[in-house]
């Protein structure tokens, strides 16, 4: 009769020890899960806060700057503001061809800021003077790379009206100069 006490003592002694090891390893994997499957509520605040920083970036690369489109020859311009060197009319008439000649040296675009209007094709003629730089135009999926002592030529349409950020890795704060894309009149 002890016998039996003891054989179910142990065996109760074992189911609890069981049990207690299950309910620690089940604890586990409910931690390991929340690492790996974040609660819904957990997984909504990274959906939010993944769209507010890509509101922000968009914020950053779309500033609004007002700058009058300027023609060949043009005398009377902003500071730094790029004259282009050639303009013609689209067949059309609904757009124009532009080209602008832009020289980068001592980590700077010259001149940085190009101005034209919704609808142009754009030519520009990139120089890099004193090293290798990048050129680019996230909004308008434009990256390039000018090798030292080098021009590259750079084809686009400005389809998007707005201001946008031109980046350059080398540049000071990665900032090259702006394009401005102003609607057509």
């Amino acid at each position: 009769m002890k016998r039996i006490y003891i054989i179910l003592g142990l065996v109760v002694l074992v189911i609890l020890i069981l049990f207690s090891f299950m309910k620690i390893s089940n604890k586990n994997i409910k931690q390991q899960e929340e690492q790996v499957f974040p609660s819904e509520s957990v997984q909504e605040n990274l959906v939010e806060e993944k769209e507010e920083e890509k509101e922000e970036e968009k914020e950053e690369e779309k500033i609004e700057i007002k700058i009058e489109t300027p023609e060949m020859g043009a005398t009377s311009v902003p500071e730094d503001v790029a004259v282009p060197s050639n303009v013609a009319p689209s067949p059309s008439g609904e757009s124009s061809f532009r080209m602008f000649n832009i020289s980068i040296s001592n980590k700077k675009y010259t001149p940085s800021i190009i101005v034209v209007n919704e609808m142009d094709v754009i030519t520009l003629k990139i120089r890099a003077v004193d090293d290798d730089y990048s050129f680019e135009i996230p909004n308008y999926g434009i990256s390039a790379t000018i090798k030292k002592e080098t021009e590259r030529q750079i084809q686009f349409q400005a389809t998007s009206v707005g201001s946008f950020k031109i980046l350059c890795n080398n540049c000071k704060d990665g900032v090259g100069g702006m394009l401005v894309v102003n609607p057509k009149k």
